[in-house]
């Protein structure tokens, strides 16, 4: 049983994203998928301009399938046999009984990519026992704005600080960013020069799980701002369970939990002014906060998500027969290294 997290059998990236930052169907051919790898090496920055775009296919390709090659600085992790990955995963993921996927939207991009037989749709469960610390939500004189979550570029958490600051809340409003301040210093960096007011936008660093409801409980509204597609980001349904209405991007699994207007609001990727329109509401509009939160979903529990699983597998038990083991495969490729290791010994002596 496979169960889809992440666009990895379509992106090595696993996020189906552009080196230029728009969004990916993972319906590529080689070379674009290889280009978009590449982009991070300043080795092929500097060819691009010595090779034409049909030698630069031809010179990449044949580096990809020289492994002394592909393995050197600025090469090593982006100059991949790309066709060979996709003709692997396309049969690889043949191998499971069943796929399983925890949002629509993904099991959506595999079936257009027609590598992939037939997934179920199967919503996460959570285990909610944190929540025997939530008392509800600490009083405060003003709206509380959150943001929970990796402090990468992806996730764009330059977005909601830029919204904020131009929604010009003043003292009504309140940010507080809680995620690893560690991982990647440069884009913290960045972010501490785009806040003006160290007062109202703060970075809070990381946060221990059993501290989860104390968190919550000075929160009123969580900001999902994702600039890649997301699965079924764990983060909405936290937020949700602890009755938090969330505004999110118009995209992916984020779009499929959020009903706009309904237990949160929506914006379009990317969208500085939509966001900012967005978090106006919230001030502006009394009583949208408590309405949001009336329109909350119950979230499924663990022990909810594990009964099914356990009606799949034993289905599964008794109506299919077991996957072979694949050790042919591993056992052609310790056959070649091993002639390869006698062919460089022979030209040695």
């Amino acid at each position: 049983v496979l169960t889809l997290m992440d666009f990895w059998f379509l992106c090595p990236k696993t996020v189906l994203l552009r080196a230029d930052g728009e969004l990916c169907t993972g319906q590529t051919t080689p070379w674009e998928c290889q280009q978009c790898l590449l982009n991070s090496s300043h080795f092929y920055h500097r060819t691009q301009s010595m090779l034409s775009p049909s030698l630069q296919s031809i010179f990449w390709n044949g580096v990809a399938h020289i492994p002394a090659l592909a393995r050197l600085r600025g090469a090593r992790g982006m100059a991949l046999d790309i066709a060979r990955r996709k003709a692997k995963m396309e049969k690889e993921i043949q191998l499971p009984n069943l796929i399983l996927s925890h949002s629509s939207f993904v099991q959506q991009m595999f079936e257009q990519a027609h590598i992939a037989p037939p997934i179920t749709h199967l919503k996460n469960g959570f285990n909610l026992a944190w929540l025997a610390n939530f008392q509800g939500k600490h009083e405060s004189a003003v709206l509380r704005i959150g943001y929970m979550g990796q402090i990468t570029y992806i996730k764009g958490v330059h977005i909601l600080i830029e919204a904020f600051q131009k929604a010009n809340l003043a003292e009504r409003a309140h940010l507080e960013i809680w995620g690893d301040l560690t991982s990647d210093p440069a884009y913290v960096q960045t972010l501490r020069q785009l806040i003006q007011d160290p007062d109202t936008v703060k970075l809070c660093g990381r946060f221990q799980r059993d501290e989860l409801a104390e968190v919550l409980a000075n929160i009123d509204v969580l900001v999902v701002p994702s600039l890649w597609y997301e699965n079924a980001p764990l983060v909405i349904q936290e937020a949700f369970a602890a009755k938090t209405p969330v505004i999110a991007t118009n995209l992916g699994g984020m779009a499929e939990l959020i009903q706009h207007e309904v237990n949160g609001l929506l914006f379009e990727r990317g969208d500085v002014n939509d966001l900012t329109t967005q978090l106006q509401r919230l001030s502006d509009e009394p009583g949208l906060v408590k309405k949001l939160q009336d329109g909350i979903p119950t979230v499924k529990t663990l022990a909810e998500e594990v009964t099914e699983l356990e009606a799949l597998y034993e289905r599964l038990a008794v109506t299919e027969e077991t996957v072979p083991l694949q050790n042919i495969g591993f056992f052609t490729q310790f056959c070649k290294q091993i002639v390869t290791l006698f062919f460089w010994l022979t030209m040695l002596y």
